[in-house]
């Protein structure tokens, strides 16, 4: 084996390509596909670091996705892809790869919104995380599995947890799902569109729970403790950073002072739109993007310049990863045109693997860290699922009273012709039957849609909380010992 250090180079992209509703999507999905097709022939060149993973989300169309399969194989740097069906639409994951796939899961996340949400729509496209599972010659047989997900928008960045109850649930099942897989000793990626802000209580409980390092994070806190290296480029020869061993395990008051300073939410604003690039990270809302223009943006999106709710986040055993690069992509317009390629940037990350040793017999499957979350973090979490389940109970609950109350006005309706005094004018008579018929299909349909979300969707939603709550009572209970 060379002695000389290995990497992984990854990058995430949320592509904006619902059909019919992302604005130019045919165009922008094709220049997607031809610049990451020159991306990774450029990095495969001598004396640069080629690509290993491509994470995409909102690649809803089908075509798209075989469209951008096909420039990637066409410079043979990612022969291998994955496109992960869910949901009635489909979440729109899919991942290219330069190692054969050995295994690929797909898993929906048990809560995901309304169904009465149809311009949210992710109760419809069933938003979930897929992955695969690589086993990449240098690691001595050791396996990576690679996540790309996308978690629940509705809710915000402010105001009470528990408007976030769904996007708390998506990082619970995540966690574990990360967890199981590191318990089989498998090193992790997960890239993705998490719609969450660095330091909210979603990604502590990604940070903590899953012993997830954020690359962005990792590579600004390395370039703070040694500022006479600068930011590094992608395709510089990479080297080790120091040990940040502290963070990957979630303990934020045992990193380092400079990743505390990387860290802070509470600093002032960016100096410029392209600062806040650089200097946080953004990934959406940014005044640089075309699609922003219009939009509505939050108090903090205009204080930051934009938000980052993307990320490349890390783990492996014993800490053999390491992040020397991060950096935030396709924020140029699409080539001739005078607008963004998505509504989201990508983060690209290279990411330094110091090769393992051959494990010893008694340190097979074992992990860096069982990660804890803290007291503080459980707290929190408890407090929005259980807050959420009250409020969930009460909209089941005055769905299914419409739908009682929609089953007399039904009759009433459907009878309502035959008593309705006669008259003379045919005209008349016409457009009291059009309205009794559109009547009874306008009670019909909500009636039905009130019994579906009251009943179905209600339980499903009751029964989904629940079991997070007990999920996390069993953890806590678990950590704090008899």
């Amino acid at each position: 084996m060379t002695s000389s250090p290995l990497t992984l180079r990854s990058l995430t992209l949320n592509c904006w390509g619902l059909k019919y509703v992302a604005k130019v999507r045919e165009d922008r999905l094709r220049a997607i596909g031809d610049a990451l097709a020159d991306m990774t022939a450029a990095a495969a060149q001598d004396g640069k670091t080629p690509y290993s993973f491509i994470a995409l989300q909102e690649c809803w169309v089908y075509s798209d996705f075989e469209y951008i399969r096909e420039r990637l194989r066409q410079n043979g740097t990612l022969k291998h892809s994955k496109y992960f069906w869910t949901g009635a639409l489909g979440a729109g994951l899919a991942i290219f790869s330069a190692y054969p796939i050995r295994e690929s899961h797909t898993y929906a996340y048990s809560l995901n919104g309304s169904p009465l949400d149809v311009a949210g729509g992710d109760w419809y496209v069933g938003k979930g995380v897929g992955s695969i599972v690589v086993r990449p010659d240098f690691l001595n047989g050791q396996e990576i599995e690679v996540f790309t997900t996308h978690f629940h928008a509705k809710g915000g960045d402010d105001g009470p947890e528990v408007s976030r109850a769904h996007r708390l649930g998506h990082a619970w099942e995540l966690a574990n799902i990360i967890r199981a897989s590191a318990e089989r000793g498998r090193w992790t990626i997960a890239m993705g569109d998490y719609n969450s802000l660095p330091r909210s209580l979603v990604m502590r409980v990604l940070r903590e729970h899953a012993c997830l390092a954020d690359s962005w994070e990792s590579a600004r806190a390395f370039y703070l403790d040694h500022p006479n290296l600068g930011p590094r480029s992608p395709d510089a020869a990479p080297s080790s950073p120091p040990a940040l061993d502290a963070f990957e395990g979630g303990d934020m008051e045992l990193a380092t002072p400079a990743l505390r300073r990387a860290t802070r939410e509470d600093e002032g604003p960016p100096a410029s739109a392209e600062d806040a690039l650089h200097s946080r990270g953004v990934t959406a809302d940014s005044p640089l993007n075309t699609w922003s223009a219009g939009k509505w943006l939050s108090d903090l999106a205009k204080h930051d310049k934009g938000k980052r709710l993307d990320y490349v986040l890390y783990r492996a055993p014993r800490g053999q990863l390491r992040c020397v690069q991060a950096s935030v992509v396709f924020t140029e317009h699409v080539p001739g045109r005078d607008y963004s390629y998505s509504d989201h940037f990508g983060v690209d990350a290279t990411l330094v693997v110091d090769p393992p040793q051959e494990p010893r017999e008694e340190e097979a499957g074992v992990f860096d860290s069982v990660g804890t979350m803290s007291e503080d973090t459980f707290e929190s979490v408890l407090e929005a699922m259980r807050a959420a389940g009250p409020p969930a109970r009460k909209r089941s609950q005055q769905l299914l009273a419409y739908f009682t109350v929609a089953i007399p006005l039904l009759v009433v309706l459907i009878v309502s012709p035959f008593w309705a005094p006669r008259t003379d004018s045919v005209i008349a008579e016409r457009g009291l039957a059009f309205g009794a018929i559109f009547l009874t299909a306008l009670v019909t349909w909500s009636g039905t849609t009130a019994l579906y979300a009251g009943f179905i969707f209600g339980n499903w939603e009751a029964r989904a909380l629940r079991r997070a709550v007990e999920e996390l009572e069993c953890w806590r209970d678990r950590i704090s010992g008899p």
